[in-house]
């Protein structure tokens, strides 16, 4: 399983939530409005089910670098980005990574990513080093959810004033689902935070303050 698939997939709802969006008039009459709507709702649907896989997240027990999650999110939006489905031109390449990311993809020691046809993917999986990458997907899926909800609502507010109030019905009832679900994505990740071990980074910056704030009650104690 890879993250195209979930990135892909929401891309698709915001594709349809912005072209909608581009209309000057709204009417309920219109039998292709209606095909858009219900396309949106069916990609959030599939997101929905798509999502249920990851949960509970797998543990990763410390593995993950904290340097080397920002670069699976920046490879992540990348690609929520350019769209690949759509646009011929948009892949992710080796070549975008080494230049945007702090991971190098030629890398041995890197197997958090794959390169297959000149395209980076990011893989998932319930065990190893990319078992860390569901958390990453799940945190940029949740900042991509509630920008296109905003989007969502915003469109169903055009459609109202416009009129349309079963458009914009349909739409809010878009919006919440997919507000729904970012929430619950978002419970998921802090779930999983109490039960996985934080990352090398984290333990050396707690043991780094843990020492300088002894040292300064130290000195306190021994000026007074």
């Amino acid at each position: 399983m890879f993250a195209a698939s979930f990135l892909g997939t929401l891309r698709h709802a915001r594709d349809r939530t912005t072209g909608e969006l581009r209309k000057r008039c709204y009417d309920d009459a219109d039998d292709e409005a209606w095909h858009v709507v219900a396309d949106a709702l069916d990609a959030v649907c599939d997101l929905v089910d798509l999502c249920l896989l990851g949960v509970p997240l797998p543990t990763t027990d410390g593995v993950a670098s904290r340097r080397d999650d920002e670069a699976i999110a920046t490879i992540l939006d990348q690609r929520f980005e350019r769209d690949p489905w759509s646009d011929e031109q948009a892949a992710v390449t080796p070549e975008d990574v080494e230049a945007d990311v702090d991971l190098d993809p030629t890398d041995p020691s890197v197997d958090r990513i794959e390169t297959v046809a000149e395209t980076v993917i990011v893989p998932l999986s319930t065990a190893g080093p990319r078992a860390a990458n569901w958390d990453v997907l799940f945190d940029r899926l949740v900042t991509h959810a509630v920008a296109v909800t905003a989007e969502c609502r915003k469109l169903a507010d055009r459609q109202r004033i416009d009129g349309a109030t079963d458009l914009a019905a349909a739409w809010e009832g878009v919006a919440e689902l997919l507000g729904d679900l970012a929430s619950f994505i978002a419970f998921v990740r802090r779930a999983a935070a109490w039960t996985n071990e934080p990352d090398r980074e984290t333990i050396d910056r707690s043991e780094a303050a843990f020492t300088a704030a002894r040292t300064l009650t130290d000195e306190t104690t021994t000026t007074t």
